[in-house]
């Protein structure tokens, strides 16, 4: 099930059956490029107020194939996405070796600071955003 659709080509899609936990941000039609995103607690994230996303460990890979500049895309876009799909989030936790490059240029905090969140905790692998 398609959740967004970019201009680039990118979609963003989650299994419509609730089996698989993952969500996958890939270029359309493309499941080798598909990169496997994890919010935790797994299978929970409708019921959840805290969760944590990150990308897939075993799709690290596909990731440290992307360029920067797609990298720095994809968490804005997913975080816009899953925040307007699961209202109850009162803290959510980005994960990312990358967190200082991801963050740069201010996309990740437009899309928190729009859905009402506040930075909350910042570390080198992570990044937390809050709201009442």
């Amino acid at each position: 099930m398609k959740l967004a659709k970019w201009e680039d080509g990118y979609v963003f899609e989650a299994d419509p059956r609730g089996e698989d936990p993952l969500y996958y941000y890939m270029l359309d039609g493309g499941w080798g490029s598909a990169i496997g995103i994890e919010v935790e607690p797994l299978y929970e994230e409708h019921a959840a107020s805290r969760v944590t996303i990150r990308v897939w460990p075993e799709h690290l890979p596909r990731w440290a194939d992307l360029d920067a500049a797609q990298r720095r895309n994809v968490y804005p876009r997913v975080v816009s996405v899953l925040l307007r799909r699961f209202p109850k989030w009162s803290s959510v936790t980005l994960q990312s070796a990358h967190i200082p490059e991801l963050t740069e240029r201010g996309l990740v905090s437009a899309a928190f600071t729009e859905a009402g969140f506040s930075h909350s905790v910042s570390t080198s692998n992570e990044e937390t955003w809050t709201r009442d």
